[in-house]
């Protein structure tokens, strides 16, 4: 072998090694599908809809994802962020992206409501963020709880919880720009905060009974003998009305109206582009 080819097989050989070492390297991207209970639909970004869709399934940017009727389904994102949505609820994943430890996810929820639980991220440029049709509410929170309540156009309620005062910039909602820093709960009514509850702890959910023998009553005790919400942990996410009870308003999401306007959502992602391409 001549020295010009020996250095050529040298300088290819390092060329694929750098390749593999890059693939090697690279973070997963995306998420998996889990249906709690009832049905969810997804419709995928390239138009292919799945209704019923099934637990396991692949999700990737542009897709749409939505319970119908009185079901819930679990987002489970490649770093360990896990996004629950309750009944008649529509979502629409519109960033999946990694650099390394650097990782960025936006939802879109378009109606109904969702429940994240983030995983703290190592990289402090990383983000996460769920967001209203049009983007003009949006909640960020890195290593934090975010309950995001699309209500109506016009309505919204969200909560921050399990946020460290001192970083603010790990937990915060912009509305038309404007911040406001967590914890908290935020009624915005017309694109304005109307109301605020600066509290770090959800109001807690319906108790359920607990199993025969598993606690004895005491209020202080933290096997579900009535402790308070840091002891607490509810089997389902919490709801709307209980976030704005805790700022004195009544909503009913669910109520009519919210009914045929989530409906109506769902008609539209499942069956509208279908529709649309028919000539």
């Amino acid at each position: 072998m001549t020295l010009r080819a020996f250095s050529a097989f040298l300088v290819a050989g390092a060329l694929f090694l750098s390749a593999a070492s890059a693939v090697g390297a690279q973070t997963p991207q995306g998420a998996t599908l889990t249906v709690s209970s009832g049905q969810a639909g997804v419709v995928k970004a390239d138009g292919a809809r799945l209704s019923p869709a099934r637990s396991g399934l692949d999700l990737g940017v542009g897709d749409q994802v939505g319970t119908i009727g009185d079901s819930d389904a679990l987002v489970t994102f490649f770093e360990g962020t896990e996004l629950e949505l309750g009944k008649d609820t529509t979502i629409i994943l519109r960033e999946i992206r990694s650099s390394g430890n650097e990782v960025h996810v936006t939802i879109e929820d378009v109606l109904g409501v969702t429940n994240s639980r983030l995983k703290a991220f190592v990289n402090p440029n990383s983000s996460y963020q769920v967001q209203n049709p049009g983007g003009t509410v949006v909640a960020v929170g890195r290593g934090t709880r975010i309950y995001f309540g699309e209500i109506s156009p016009r309505l919204a309620v969200i909560g921050l919880f399990d946020c460290n005062p001192a970083l603010p910039h790990e937990c915060y909602i912009l509305v038309q720009g404007v911040r406001t820093n967590g914890p908290g709960i935020f009624l915005i009514r017309e694109g304005v905060v109307t109301q605020e509850s600066s509290t770090d702890q959800p109001p807690d959910p319906p108790r359920h009974p607990a199993p025969p023998g598993d606690g004895d009553g005491d209020p202080g005790s933290p096997d579900g003998g009535g402790g308070g919400s840091a002891n607490y942990r509810g089997p389902t996410p919490l709801t709307a009305e209980l976030l704005a009870s805790r700022l004195g308003e009544e909503l009913n999401p669910f109520s009519a109206t919210g009914s045929i306007l989530a409906l109506g959502m769902l008609g539209w992602t499942f069956l509208g582009p279908r529709n649309g391409r028919r000539r």
